[in-house]
């Protein structure tokens, strides 16, 4: 794996940690959370648009619109 991809890889990560935390309650709280889905959607929209970026550079995937 090339250092690009790898720090691609860690701004997805950083993207999914961070989205957790801003939509989703902390540990100290019940293991119910209401949030709203185009928050929890768009969160997953932006992790999954920069994994096809990762995949589609890497030369190894492509994806088909």
């Amino acid at each position: 794996m090339e250092r690009a991809e790898a720090t691609a890889l860690l701004e997805v990560r950083r993207v999914l940690i961070e989205g957790h935390n801003r939509i989703l309650d902390g540990g100290s709280v019940p293991d119910v959370a209401v949030c709203k889905q185009k928050d929890v959607a768009a969160v997953w929209n932006r992790a999954i648009q920069q994994l096809e970026e990762v995949l589609t550079s890497s030369g190894q995937v492509s994806f088909e619109k």
